[in-house]
């Protein structure tokens, strides 16, 4: 009885088979590491990235200001608990309970009166949300790249598969024929 050796042309292969799986399970390690990483970043930062924008006002005058006509600030989203008033004329404070003003930036003398030639100075912070905006919309693109990127894995988890076996087609098809002439 003969003792047969066996050999073949598959165990290049292997190399490239445990390549595809560790390379598809890093990949998605990566997308889900990047995604938590990414949001939890955010969520940290979020109070800080609201906080961004907040400006100062001191000195705008309202000219024509009568009890009972709401004005109109120069900015919006004012930060009431910032608002002070006062008198132009004498440059006396006026108390908080003479007037209202809005987060929108709506100001309305409710009790005391003032005639048009004497003018009321206003100083407050408000917000200005063109840099929070951008970053938050930064944010949104960075998730949504994110996201078609995630879609194209299975994509690429084909084409890893089919070029292994093209691999193993080809790894099969270059053993030697009878005389000598490949397969291909």
């Amino acid at each position: 009885m003969k003792n047969y050796k066996k050999s073949g042309q598959m165990g290049e292969n292997i190399g490239a088979m445990i390549n595809l799986l560790v390379g598809v399970g890093v990949a998605v390690l990566v997308l889900i590491f990047v995604g938590t990483l990414a949001g939890s970043t955010y969520q940290l930062q979020e109070a800080d990235i609201e906080a961004l924008g907040r400006t100062s006002v001191t000195g705008e005058v309202l000219s024509t200001v009568t009890k009972g006509t709401p004005q109109n600030l120069v900015n919006n989203l004012i930060y009431t608990d910032t608002f002070t008033l006062t008198n132009g004329t004498n440059l006396a404070s006026v108390g908080a309970g003479n007037y209202t003003v809005t987060t929108s930036g709506v100001f309305n003398l409710t009790t005391a009166t003032y005639n048009q030639s004497e003018s009321l100075t206003a100083a407050y912070q408000y917000k200005d949300t063109t840099v929070s905006e951008h970053i938050k919309q930064g944010v949104i693109s960075g998730f949504g790249a994110l996201e078609q990127t995630g879609s194209y894995l299975p994509l690429i988890v084909i084409a890893f598969v089919i070029s292994l076996v093209l691999l193993l087609v080809f790894g099969l098809a270059s053993g030697k024929t009878g005389g000598g002439n490949t397969a291909l």
